[in-house]
């Protein structure tokens, strides 16, 4: 064996160690770690579990911590003036500088509303509100609240308002509250971009307007009981009376039919708002079709429609034909060829009709749509569709009516 081999064997078993240069990469821009960190908090379903996120990431090191702090609008989406950590809640609003801010709260309904240090310090700065998340808690008592000290500061600058109810006995909340009388909004919610109600409904007016609202929501959760169109049909009317120009998503679920009479606007001031491009509707088969029946032709073009029948009828009357009627006139105004017919009749019935001017959804329990489905689907169905020979038809299976056992 070569004698440099072994001196070299020798070296390297009995020197002693020497410390190696630990390579660590250079820090990553503040703006992309910015980014990193809104889409960590964009992943947290609730304000706690983006309040432990946020403060985690502080203190990973001096870097993220720098970046993290200085990040003002980061601190101000997790404001909860209802934080039983009174310290946790003052460190965030500083933090949060002057930045425009979202307050969360759950409110557990009492005889007032919250008085707490934390809610004044928020309820004095409400001009910086961009968004406000208000979930409420207990009886059914909740729609006696006077939201009016709520919602006493103005919020010039509030675009998103979401606000939802849970009670004890699983009853819809309908608030004795008018919305115009609402001090933020003073008469008018300018700004407002989204609002969403659900489980409860505030009473609206038509005097009030919602000039650049681009989404409506009122819906509730399937345990809850559902929501009378005494409630729904004023939101809808306010769609269709130039009270909101700038509205393109309508959702309303879980209508209900009722026996009480259900005041209109009156027809001579009804106009189509050109901007709509998503109605949705859900719930009882002569709901919908109450809510539906003064518009008839009049909804915009490019305008989709999704119904989902839930339940069946439960007053006198054929909503069936009002709807199909409704329905018609529709197509008969678009005067475009159907490009794609799909009728699925199983357990589930689906119906879709789609042409160059808009997507109609009809789908529901084969039972309780199949009243429907028989006056669309007759033998007028190849005209009232405007089908062609174009068409593609997929998934096509005749409604039929059963056959009664001899």
């Amino acid at each position: 064996m070569p004698r440099s081999y072994v001196q070299l064997k020798q070296r390297v078993l009995f020197s002693k160690p020497q410390k190696t240069r630990s390579y660590s990469p250079p820090p990553l821009p503040v703006d992309v770690l910015w980014e990193i960190f809104s889409i960590l908090l964009d992943q947290c379903p609730t304000v706690s579990q983006k309040h432990e996120t946020l403060f985690s990431i502080s203190h990973v090191c001096s870097v993220w911590r720098e970046a993290a702090v200085s990040h003002y609008r980061l601190w101000a989406e997790i404001l909860n003036p209802s934080d039983p950590c009174s310290a946790r809640f003052e460190e965030i609003l500083s933090r949060a500088r002057n930045a425009p801010f979202s307050i969360t709260a759950n409110i557990k309904f009492e005889s007032q509303l919250p008085t707490q240090p934390q809610w004044q310090k928020v309820l004095s700065q409400m001009d910086r509100a961009t968004r406000i998340d208000i979930l409420f808690e207990g009886e059914r008592e909740i729609g006696k609240m006077d939201l009016k000290e709520m919602f006493k500061p103005e919020v010039p600058s509030l675009k998103e308002l979401f606000i939802s109810c849970e009670t004890e006995d699983d009853q819809f909340v309908a608030f004795q509250f008018p919305l115009k009388k609402l001090p933020c909004f003073n008469g008018n919610a300018t700004s407002l971009r989204v609002l969403e109600l659900y489980n409860c409904v505030i009473v609206p007016s038509l005097i009030m307007t919602f000039p650049n609202l681009t989404d409506l929501t009122i819906a509730g959760s399937p345990s809850m009981a559902r929501i009378s169109i005494v409630h729904l049909v004023p939101w809808w009317d306010m769609c269709f009376t130039q009270k909101m120009p700038s509205l393109q998503n309508l959702t309303i679920k879980r209508a209900a039919n009722t026996s009480e009479t259900v005041r209109r606007a009156r027809s001579e001031r009804r106009s189509q708002p050109g901007s709509l491009r998503m109605i949705h509707l859900s719930g009882e088969m002569d709901a919908i079709a109450r809510i539906m029946k003064p518009e008839r032709s009049a909804l915009p073009r490019s305008c989709d429609v999704r119904l989902e029948i839930e339940y069946p009828s439960r007053f006198p009357g054929n909503p069936a034909r009002t709807l199909d009627r409704v329905l018609s006139e529709i197509w008969g105004s678009d005067s475009s060829p159907c490009l794609e017919f799909t009728l699925d009749n199983h357990l589930f019935m689906m119906f879709k009709h789609t042409s160059a001017v808009r997507t109609i959804w009809i789908s529901g329990n084969s039972e309780v749509c199949r009243p429907l489905m028989l006056r669309i689907v007759n033998k007028r169905v190849v005209t009232k569709l405007n089908l062609t020979l174009q068409t593609v038809i997929s998934a096509l299976e005749v409604v039929q009516r059963p056959r009664n056992k001899r």
